[in-house]
């Protein structure tokens, strides 16, 4: 279950259009508010994602969506608003990831039909045990940040950067009751993002399978690098794209 900071408000999701961190945004997941098999984005772009070898009944947790690992996943089609990060993007995904996936799993990712097998992501290198990196294609190629620490069993904010004002630079961090625990970092060249027609997946890599047991709480991508004063502004509170509440 969530962790104080990770637990979600008590009302149904609306976007909150007039925040400042509202800007570039192109999907918004809250993994507490599905609709049976389906999951809702809040962000009005349409990016709404399908559970698939879930059980509803059981998938839906507390707080979240749980992945058992074994072949669980949650596709959002390929669309237009899931590739218009080009020069730069940031995805956000508040999870608890339970132990080491398959060979190559992934928390979260837009992904590729071939090599270079993800356009922007956050998954494992092979099966190392308690690393995630951060990836991205660019002009084509893959670039993946350093191994960056997760301990299973706890609640954890991954934030992944690339483009904007940190030019060439991609980093993944990884932050724990809202500090950061660790970081690491790939500087890719200059380039674009690199695109085919796979969905964005969350607890699958870019075929659906190599799976990631996980709750997810929530995920977020902008067509934009945040800044470091704004990834601690959203770190510091999560919801805050989630207020204020709408009439139910």
């Amino acid at each position: 279950m969530a962790s104080n900071q990770l637990k979600p408000p008590m009302w149904a999701p609306g976007f909150n259009t007039g925040h400042p961190l509202a800007q570039g945004l192109i999907g918004l997941w809250p993994f507490w508010e599905g609709d049976g098999d389906k999951l809702m984005d809040v962000s009005g772009n349409g990016g709404r994602g399908g559970l698939s070898n879930m059980t509803p009944a059981t998938a839906w947790v507390p707080g979240g969506l749980s992945f058992d690992g074994s072949n669980d996943v949650v596709n959002v089609p390929d669309s237009l608003a899931v590739r218009r990060p080009s020069s730069a993007v940031t995805m956000v995904v508040l999870a608890n990831i339970m132990g080491t996936g398959e060979a190559w799993s992934c928390l979260a990712g837009k992904g590729e039909t071939g090599p270079p097998y993800q356009s922007y992501g956050i998954g494992q290198n092979n099966a190392t045990a308690n690393v995630l990196r951060g990836n991205i294609a660019v002009n084509g190629a893959l670039k993946s940040t350093g191994d960056v620490s997760v301990t299973y069993g706890g609640d954890s904010i991954f934030v992944f950067r690339w483009g904007g004002g940190q030019g060439t630079v991609a980093e993944l961090s990884v932050w724990t009751n809202g500090a950061l625990s660790d970081s690491g970092t790939i500087d890719t060249g200059a380039g674009f993002i690199h695109y085919t027609a796979s969905p964005l997946r969350f607890a699958a890599n870019e075929s659906g399978a190599s799976n990631l047991p996980c709750t997810i709480y929530q995920a977020t991508v902008w067509d934009r690098c945040l800044t470091l004063p704004e990834v601690r502004e959203y770190v510091a509170d999560p919801w805050c794209l989630i207020r204020p509440p709408r009439t139910l």
